[in-house]
């Protein structure tokens, strides 16, 4: 065997070496990249439940004031209707929050 034929088989080796590191380098980045965009994907729509049972909850207030509407009053009726626009901006402004997190 010839001096040259062994430096060839060893830059071979390297290369090859080499190629699979970049490969294995390469799926271990696609994965976390992946797990990263699921966990960001969950913690978003964790955070959509969230809202919507925030917001299932005051349209049970406001179905409750319109039912009551004569017995309130409209000093209680303003009360009320403040609460549940601060509720409702406050339950917005978290899901905003949440999507620009997602991006």
């Amino acid at each position: 065997m010839s001096y040259h034929e062994v430096r060839r088989r060893r830059r071979r080796r390297v290369l090859a070496a080499a190629v699979g590191l970049l490969v294995i380098l390469g799926v271990a980045y696609g994965v976390t990249r992946w797990q990263s965009d699921r966990q960001v994907s969950r913690e978003y729509l964790d955070q959509a439940l969230d809202f919507a049972d925030g917001q299932a909850e005051l349209a049970g207030r406001l179905a409750d004031l319109v039912d009551r509407l004569e017995q309130i009053g409209r000093p209680g009726m303003v009360t009320i209707l403040d609460e549940l626009q601060e509720s409702t901006i406050s339950l917005t402004a978290g899901l905003r929050e949440a999507g620009d997190a997602a991006g």
